[in-house]
């Protein structure tokens, strides 16, 4: 696939900034298109280098980046100080040392608000809301919020079995592997304090509520009571496409002090 553009005054100067900004491209995958030679600035093939404003950008991007190149960001919300962002399954909300491949944060920083930050976050494989302050007033309102329980998050998720209404209040504590948690007994004094309520939905789907918000908080609680997640391999559920957990529901109080509820559809069937 070609992608031509024109560099403009407001695009990064340096090449590989350039062409992941244009693109949506991680800088690794724009560095290695243009350390391939299959980048050309005013038609001569392009090193490393600054790019002036108004030189026509060819990119010969091959099939197996193109796959890869970010759809546009999906914007739930959006005022002076906070963007609401519909995240998809398989980004990062932020990057870690050593991959390769973008995230959301960077993504934000990128094409919408430079000051953009992180105040919370999802799993790489969960999709759905996640709210990021683009301002110093947006940073300690928000957090101030989150330290007060005031951000109320709520999702969907399709689970192997059957489950009644309940709060989950076992405690996540760490594991020898990086990757997991495991759940502790309420009493256990390991790990950290943790309360899930589960609600049926219906269809095969329930409600999830956060009352706390520890790393894999909802996978390790459902795991535990015998009702993992759909997808979610690494806690016991069976094989699908995706992890079926879903971010749909976020309500904040904003700097103006409106309440205010965004909500993203849910992306996979119910079953």
């Amino acid at each position: 696939m070609k992608r031509l553009f024109r560099a403009a005054s407001g695009d990064p100067s340096q090449l590989v900034a350039l062409v992941a900004s244009r693109l949506r491209l991680s800088p690794y995958d724009a560095g290695r298109l243009v350390r391939e030679g299959r980048v050309e600035v005013n038609g001569r093939r392009a090193q490393e280098g600054v790019v002036a404003t108004g030189a026509r950008v060819a990119v010969f991007v091959p099939d197996e980046v193109a796959s890869d190149m970010a759809a546009p960001l999906v914007v739930a919300y959006r005022d002076r100080d906070c963007v609401v962002i519909d995240k998809p399954a398989g980004l990062r909300t932020q990057g870690v040392r050593g991959d390769a491949h973008d995230d959301l944060l960077g993504r934000v920083q990128r094409e919408l608000a430079r000051d953009a930050s992180l105040l919370h976050r999802l799993d790489r494989d969960t999709s759905g809301l996640v709210l990021i302050p683009t301002s110093d007033r947006g940073r300690a309102w928000f957090a101030a919020a989150l330290e007060r329980g005031d951000l109320e998050r709520r999702y969907v998720a399709q689970l192997d079995g059957a489950v009644g209404a309940q709060t989950i209040a076992l405690r996540i504590g760490r594991t020898s592997d990086p990757r997991r948690r495991v759940a502790l007994p309420e009493n256990d004094p390991a790990g950290e304090a943790a309360a899930t309520r589960v609600e049926p939905m219906g269809d095969g789907l329930v409600r999830l509520v956060l009352q706390t918000g520890r790393t894999h908080q909802l996978r390790v609680h459902l795991a535990a009571i015998g009702h993992p997640i759909v997808g979610d391999v690494l806690y016991g559920g069976r094989a699908a496409p995706r992890l079926m957990l879903h971010a749909d529901e976020l309500t904040f109080i904003d700097v103006g002090g409106v309440r205010r509820t965004v909500r993203a559809p849910c992306p996979f069937p119910s079953g």
